[in-house]
């Protein structure tokens, strides 16, 4: 899979509908497209002659971009202010370079986002520990090693009991709300990242 197909005129087919629906004020947060409008995952795939507007996974064969990071482009859009979030599918689709294989890109930015939740995690403590094969998991996939099906799901499994855990601490401990905030949410991270790394070595199989 390569971006844009390797073609330019399919990049700037994206930027002229994508900058169409900026000027047409179509471009709305909370919904894929509904009533001529859409986020920036919908329009996208709206410009591109696409069918289901909240399949992330068209974008790998309307544009050659892996779904992983269609994702992001999602998660990114609905979370900026709205001024920034009018401008950002463009800035995105202008970002990617025809013919560049992004095959990588979603785990190395998963790969950076885990390390530095982590990094304000106690090394000693037993979240920090559960989660080791989740992050070893993202860290593989992110130098693009293959990765087996048993391999992800203890890592899930581990990463989920983690999650359980940190839960549970939370409720337990008013006074360490904080810290058991950011370490659920660590362990929320790679929990996803492990079921995400499963799908892909299922589907892979």
């Amino acid at each position: 899979m390569i971006a844009y197909h390797g073609d330019a005129t399919v990049k700037a087919k994206l930027l002229d509908g994508l900058a169409a629906h900026r000027a047409s004020d179509a471009i709305v947060k909370g919904q894929y497209w509904r009533n001529g409008k859409g986020c920036a995952v919908g329009c996208t795939i709206k410009t591109m002659g696409g069918t289901t507007y909240d399949d992330h996974a068209q974008y790998e064969t309307l544009i050659g971009v892996p779904q992983m990071i269609a994702r992001l482009e999602d998660s990114i859009f609905e979370a900026l202010p709205i001024s920034d979030a009018l401008l950002w599918p463009e800035r995105f689709a202008q970002t990617i370079t025809p013919g560049a294989d992004l095959a990588l890109v979603g785990w190395q930015f998963l790969d950076r986002l885990l390390l530095r939740a982590f990094a304000r995690i106690d090394a000693q403590s037993p979240v920090h520990a559960a989660c080791q094969p989740a992050l070893q998991i993202v860290s593989a996939k992110s130098r693009g090693e293959v990765v087996s099906r048993y391999a992800t799901r203890v890592a899930s499994d581990a990463a989920g009991a983690a999650r359980y855990a940190t839960r549970v601490a939370s409720d337990a401990a008013g006074a360490a709300r904080y810290a058991t905030r950011v370490a659920s949410d660590a362990a929320w991270a790679a929990s996803d990242a492990a079921r995400v790394a499963s799908d892909v070595a299922w589907a892979a199989s």
